[in-house]
């Protein structure tokens, strides 16, 4: 007789960009999450090293332009992996409807086919204190990371974001923690 699985629910995050979905596998779900954080604010912003960090367990890539075709891959990805969540952040719209749909079809299969699954299409949809004129027009990768940015600098302002994936952006964190864009 085996004993019933009691390790906790990973989360399934993806990143649905112009040119690749990025999907990660946190094993733990939020008290990963938690560590990864401990360990973020742990070390030096200021210091200018390279300190490789293992932020997940597992990852899978796969081409925007060929979502529907990769049915097989997230199939494999997903098949011993434990649902908490879901977490999709997206800048392609219709990718990500072609992401979520695919992953409908799979989850029918899976032993966790019902769990909580949020989408991210814009800066609107996260919490950050802002000056932007149009959140519902600017990305939701770009208002992830001043985001998360601030957290590493504990709420306090005054700071610059570099995004570089298909265009390059700056983002520019004023003294009083509001991202001015």
């Amino acid at each position: 007789m085996s004993s019933p699985d009691t390790s906790p629910a990973g989360w399934l995050l993806g990143d649905i960009g112009n040119s690749r979905v990025k999907l990660v596998w946190l094993a733990g779900g939020r008290e990963s999450a938690e560590q990864i954080w401990r360990e973020l604010a742990e070390r030096q912003v200021e210091e200018v090293s390279y300190q490789p960090m293992t932020l997940w367990n597992a990852r899978l890539t796969l081409p925007t332009g060929r979502i529907a075709e990769q049915t097989a891959a997230l199939t494999a990805f997903l098949a011993d992996k434990k649902l908490g969540g879901i977490w999709l952040s997206s800048v392609n719209g219709e990718a990500a409807q072609q992401l979520v749909s695919m992953l409908d079809q799979v989850l029918e299969t899976h032993e966790n086919e019902d769990v909580d699954g949020s989408m991210i299409a814009s800066a609107a949809d996260v919490f950050v204190p802002n000056l932007l004129q149009k959140p519902d027009k600017t990305g939701a990768d770009r208002a992830l990371a001043v985001r998360a940015a601030l957290r590493l600098n504990h709420g306090q302002g005054r700071g610059i974001v570099v995004l570089s994936g298909t265009a390059l952006t700056v983002e520019w964190i004023d003294a009083d923690a509001n991202w001015a864009g």
